[in-house]
């Protein structure tokens, strides 16, 4: 097991220069557990804190660019909103009895903490939210007793207003309603659930939907957007009525879900059978595609929208080697696009024609193999993180079938394989370690 929590690995390129959107993806080492990256919001001076589910559950505050300012161990946070005063507000996951919160300053130094309502069993807080009157809302499950659900109000003086019990709800995410009232997302036994609570705590309607459980849920224009676990993404109205339900083919979970600054609504999700991640945008009056971007050798679970109309993201790095289990913090731009990982405008997965560098990690040498459905004019091109080439096959008509060409005489560090077929570009990263 590593020992290092969250220090600086070799894996980190920005590029920021004037007039541009700043867009960078940066790897931290860490004791990582299967919880994974928890939470992810930007600070009012363009910079991100994120908490990680690793052994010991650390907080870490990064800059503009993705270098790490503070970074603090022991947080027990799985969920964290901004306050319109600037502060952090955590919410505790492993505290037996009680809800228990922290509020921090922006480089996560704990001010106070406060329990609220000693008389549950084993609380996990999922969802926090900052409400409209300047007071907080946070909802979770009791992971001893079957995974009954709750969600706890408390006021602008963090004072505990009421709690609501669900016999049989798993809650995971939620939003609030125009009435001030809220619509908590989760699953009852295998069926995704919306759960109507009022302004007072009271409990209304529950309904059911066969697509699976809602991971997050964002409010629209013109109702609700959710999340799903078994990968969709679905828009109901204000009373849970169903106006458009998203599929994609490519994704086993939708792990989280925000609101661009046009309305579009955006989601995260991954497949990790194949260990790549997807960010989704959808038009939120219809659920139309607007564009997917693929994210290679990572798990994604957590996003934000950002003042610059981009996206951060945090999850795991299961497939870069020497990384694996590492926790990834990616910032896009408004497209989706993350030249630095090799995400641009008509670049394509590398799973869709079988690309893969063999073996990875190398040491020098590799074979870049890949498979032609037809005969195709292809050229490939390796990058280090810099984005400088370091080595260029020429052009090439090869036959159908699979392919296989030798790279040599690499330095150790990062790369990017650029593979272009009949003009379809197709990319995929390895690393080279020394002898």
């Amino acid at each position: 097991m590593k020992t290092a929590v969250l220090i600086t690995s070799a894996l980190f390129v920005l590029s920021g220069f004037s007039g541009a959107e700043i867009t960078f993806y940066k790897v931290f080492e860490s004791d990582i557990g299967e919880a994974g990256a928890c939470g992810v919001v930007e600070v009012p001076d363009g910079g991100y804190a994120f908490l990680s589910g690793n052994l010991s559950w650390t907080f870490a505050r990064t800059d503009s660019v993705g270098a790490v300012l503070a970074q603090h161990c022991n947080v027990f946070g799985y969920t964290m909103c901004l306050t319109s005063a600037g502060e952090l507000v955590v919410a505790g996951i492993d505290h037996p009895d009680s809800v228990l919160l922290h509020w921090a300053d922006q480089m996560g130094v704990v001010n106070r903490s406060k329990s609220y309502y000693s008389g549950g069993d084993d609380f996990r807080s999922r969802e926090i939210i900052a409400t409209f009157d300047g007071g907080y809302a946070v909802c979770g499950y009791f992971y001893s007793s079957f995974y009954d659900g709750f969600l706890l109000r408390i006021d602008d003086q963090e004072n505990l207003q009421w709690i609501a019990l669900f016999d049989t709800l798993h809650s995971y995410s939620l939003a609030e309603t125009p009435d001030s009232g809220f619509i908590v997302g989760g699953r009852v036994d295998s069926d995704g659930s919306l759960t109507w609570v009022d302004a007072e705590g009271i409990e209304g309607q529950t309904r059911l939907y066969e697509e699976g459980y809602f991971n997050g849920i964002v409010s629209t224009s013109t109702g609700y957007a959710m999340s799903l676990g078994d990968g969709y993404v679905m828009g109901v109205d204000h009373t849970g009525n169903v106006e458009w339900c998203y599929s994609s083919s490519n994704i086993e979970v939708y792990a989280d879900i925000c609101i661009a600054d046009n309305g579009d609504v955006v989601a995260v999700g991954c497949n990790w059978s194949e260990e790549y991640s997807a960010l989704t945008r959808l038009n939120s009056e219809n659920g139309t595609l607007v564009w997917e971007r693929y994210y290679p050798d990572c798990s994604l679970y957590r996003l934000t929208a950002t003042a610059d109309g981009g996206f951060a993201m945090v999850g795991q790095c299961p497939g870069i080697l020497p990384y694996i289990n590492d926790i990834i913090l990616i910032k896009t731009d408004s497209e989706g696009l993350c030249p630095e990982m090799g995400i641009e405008e008509g670049v394509t997965p590398g799973d869709d024609i079988g690309l893969q560098v063999c073996p990875n990690p190398c040491s020098g040498s590799a074979s870049v193999r890949f498979s032609l459905s037809e005969p195709a004019n292809v050229q490939l091109s390796l990058y280090d993180v810099s984005g400088r080439m370091a080595y260029d096959e020429p052009n090439q008509v090869l036959n159908a079938g699979v392919q296989s060409i030798a790279v040599q005489n690499l330095n150790p560090g990062i790369y990017f394989v650029r593979l272009t077929a009949d003009g379809n570009q197709h990319v995929q990263r390895f690393a080279v370690v020394s002898n």
